[in-house]
């Protein structure tokens, strides 16, 4: 949500001042436990700010970009779980992933990313660039040597439990 803040809720120790980017604020979020939601913008220097799922109102804010993962509700409503989704190069169009931790689209496959994204982020790029593609999965199963990008069509997949893995459809338009 850019140009949003979402004020109070704060987690104890949830300011992050080495995080360089909105992806890596959400995906500092998804990786603690608590977190429900996230802040992050540039203004007078990079601030990451961690939130609990809940006890935050959003309120507008130009130089703030937030977002929350699956489930969190905010005070008189529930948010969106969106956020900003990295450039994907000319063939993609900007847009937004909906992020949800420890979730494993199952089936769907239009194509596996065998080169390993570096991160959610990457790998949602990924599916930007890929006409076909609707949905993804990144993560890191047992007995791979390192995580992998499986890009999943629109629909014809069923979400499911997957500790460690993270999921998210692209909002193409």
């Amino acid at each position: 949500m850019e140009g949003t803040d979402l004020t109070g809720g704060d987690l104890p120790g949830g300011t992050l001042t080495d995080v360089s980017s909105t992806q890596q604020c959400c995906e500092r979020c998804l990786s603690t436990p608590g977190c429900g939601a996230w802040t992050y913008g540039s203004a007078g220097g990079v601030k990451c700010f961690l939130k609990g799922p809940s006890g935050w109102t959003r309120s507008p804010n130009p130089e703030l970009t937030s977002g929350t993962t699956s489930g969190a509700a905010a005070t008189g409503g529930t948010p969106p779980t969106a956020v900003s989704a990295p450039p994907a190069g000319p063939a993609g169009p900007p847009g937004t992933c909906a992020l949800q931790a420890n979730t494993d689209l199952h089936d769907g496959d239009v194509g596996e990313d065998s080169k390993g994204a570096q991160d959610a982020a990457a790998c949602c790029s990924r599916c930007w660039a890929v006409e076909a593609c609707g949905a993804w999965t990144w993560g890191k199963g047992p007995g791979d040597s390192s995580p992998k990008c499986f890009l999943k069509a629109a629909t014809g997949w069923t979400s499911q439990p997957a500790p460690g893995y993270i999921s998210g459809m692209a909002r193409k338009g």
